[in-house]
C-alpha cells in the first residue's frame, strides 16, 4: 500500500519540510492546510448574482442556441439549464464582465463543451463556422471595450 504522507514545503502555509496530506495540481497542503482547505470547501457561497441574471436572460431572449440555431428546451435551475449560459470572456480573467449581458450568450451545452475544448481555428471550420466567427468577433469587441473600461 502506497503512504501518501510525505515530507515537502506546503504551498499554503509556506512551512518547510512539513507533512504534506494533499497535492492538488502544483499546490501541496500540509495536514492543518488540508483540513482547513476542506472546512472552508464546506461553507455555503456567497450568491454571484448568475442566476438571476440568467433568469433574466432566459425570460428576454428567444431559446435557441446561438451556433447550431437548434431550441433550447430545459428547465430553468437545472444544471443542463446552466450549461446553455456561456461567458465569452472568462468569468476569473474578466471579474468586471461577469455579469454583463452581452458577455453571454445561449449556447447548446454541446456548442459550450466545444467553446472550451476546442480551439478557435477548428471551430471557425467546422460546419457552423460562419456563427462561431460571429461569436468570436464579439469576443475581441467585448476585450476591447473592457480594456478601455478598466484604464
Amino acid at each position: 500500500m502506497r503512504n501518501f504522507y510525505r515530507k515537502g514545503d506546503c504551498t499554503e502555509c509556506e512551512k518547510p519540510e512539513t507533512t504534506i496530506a494533499k497535492r492538488i495540481g502544483p499546490k501541496l497542503f500540509c495536514v492543518w492546510c488540508n483540513e482547513k482547505r476542506k472546512k472552508d470547501a464546506k461553507k455555503p457561497k456567497q450568491p454571484t448574482g448568475e442566476a438571476k441574471l440568467f433568469d433574466k436572460i432566459w425570460k428576454e431572449r428567444e431559446h435557441i442556441c446561438a451556433i447550431t440555431g437548434e431550441r433550447l428546451e430545459f428547465t430553468p435551475y437545472t444544471h443542463l439549464w446552466f450549461q446553455c449560459f456561456s461567458h465569452l470572456l472568462p468569468k476569473g480573467s474578466w471579474p468586471k464582465y461577469r455579469l454583463n449581458k452581452e458577455n453571454i450568450v445561449l449556447k447548446s451545452p454541446k456548442a459550450h463543451r466545444d467553446y472550451h475544448t476546442m480551439s478557435e481555428v477548428q471551430l471557425i471550420e467546422s460546419k457552423h463556422g460562419d456563427k462561431w466567427r460571429a461569436v468570436f468577433e464579439l469576443k475581441q469587441r467585448l476585450k476591447s471595450e473592457y480594456n478601455k473600461y478598466t484604464l
